[in-house]
């Protein structure tokens, strides 16, 4: 049975007590050892889940949880009553009990799994947003810069003429103030 043993009588039954067993030490079967199934199909006519709990825990021990899964592991109450009609001794409710365990922890394995590559999809959105963001605004002060510069300054190629017109000017300012000659005296 699922419960756990106690001791002695000397403690008292509560409200949340489920059901008492009282079984003889020879009923108990401690030191018995599990011998190998012999398919006499008790386990599954006791079952109030009415699942083959044999079949489950063949899956179990074989290591393919999800078989024992859609075999309705998910659906035992670990009441232990296979465990204490079966004529070989098999722990089914240890079996059960395990393989309950191995279910929960391969579904919050896949849970964790399945929220990292969540997370990992959502910072590659946000990332690639970030980025499209970054080159939108460089793009925006690239055309701002360009129209407040004003007229374009002349190319490499057209420098020479620019600087010959400057020297030019230069000079004919300097001719027209020779020309004038000293002023003010």
């Amino acid at each position: 049975m699922a419960g756990p043993s106690l001791p002695h009588d000397d403690i008292p039954v509560a409200k949340g007590t489920y059901n008492v067993l009282v079984l003889s030490s020879a009923e108990l079967q401690l030191d018995a050892v599990d011998m190998p199934c012999i398919r006499c199909g008790e386990c599954a006519r006791v079952c109030p889940s009415r699942l083959l709990p044999q079949s489950i825990v063949a899956d179990i021990r074989g290591g393919d949880t999800a078989t024992a899964i859609e075999r309705g592991l998910d659906d035992c109450i670990e009441c232990g009553l296979c465990d204490t009609v079966c004529p070989s001794h098999i722990p089914l409710l240890h079996w059960l009990r395990h393989g309950i365990g191995e279910a929960t922890i391969a579904a919050s394995e896949r849970a964790l799994a399945d929220r990292s590559r969540m997370a990992h999809h959502a910072r590659n959105a946000r990332l690639a947003m970030l980025a499209e963001e970054r080159s939108r605004r460089l793009a925006e002060r690239e055309r701002a810069a360009l129209a407040n510069r004003g007229p374009a300054a002349p190319s490499a190629a057209a420098m020479p003429d620019v600087l010959a017109a400057a020297l030019a000017k230069a000079r004919a300012g300097l001719r027209s103030d020779n020309d004038n000659g000293p002023s003010g005296s």
